[in-house]
């Protein structure tokens, strides 16, 4: 079962990245050259918090990654996003795969490229996704252009969650680690690379 961090304080810098595990192919005999994309690239964030300056505060945010790494658990952190009038959009339709995504359900706006996202798949696990193109509706539907490919097909009627997209995977590296000033200030830094 995932374990969610707090959301007060909010973190200090945020860097997300891709992890692309595709690959080019160049031809040792000056052929053209191929991209492959492969199932499985995904992302991950680094997050600097500011200083904590309560105890109680500072306690919340290391129980929480302390609880993860002992349990074996992935955590669960809101993507750095500005909200926006998206409505309550949808799945529209099961068995979808690949770099389109059917949806429907939207409000007055509809998000431009570079927008997340992220659904809660069958597993019970968030996968998060980037919108790559600006989103249009034909007849209340609207198709998604996103990427990275689409990991577990979501169920039809999953709700995507573009106000707070979640990024849920295990905390990189093999230590926990914080800051104690002589004034109880906690800081800490901490990576969620997702799992798959």
């Amino acid at each position: 079962m995932a374990v969610a961090l707090p959301t007060n304080p909010a973190p200090w810098t945020a860097t997300p990245r891709f992890l692309d595990f595709g690959g080019d192919m160049t031809p040792p005999l000056g052929g053209a050259q191929q991209r492959f994309r492969r199932l499985g690239s995904r992302f991950a964030c680094d997050f600097v918090m500011p200083d904590m300056r309560t105890a109680t505060l500072a306690a919340q945010w290391i129980a929480a990654r302390m609880d993860a790494r002992v349990l074996g658990s992935t955590l669960v952190a809101t993507w750095p996003q500005q909200a926006g009038a998206w409505g309550a959009p949808t799945v529209q339709g099961a068995g979808q795969a690949g770099s389109t995504l059917q949806s429907h359900g939207w409000g007055s706006a509809l998000p431009p490229g570079g927008t997340f996202f992220s659904f809660v798949g069958p597993s019970g696990r968030n996968y998060l996704h980037m919108v790559t193109q600006q989103v249009t509706a034909v007849a209340g539907a609207s198709l998604l252009q996103i990427a990275p490919m689409l990991r577990e097909s979501p169920a039809n009627g999953a709700a995507l969650q573009f106000n707070t997209p979640q990024i849920e995977g295990f905390l990189s590296g093999t230590t926990e680690e914080w800051t104690r000033t002589r004034l109880i200030w906690d800081s800490m830094k901490f990576t969620i690379q997702e799992v798959a």
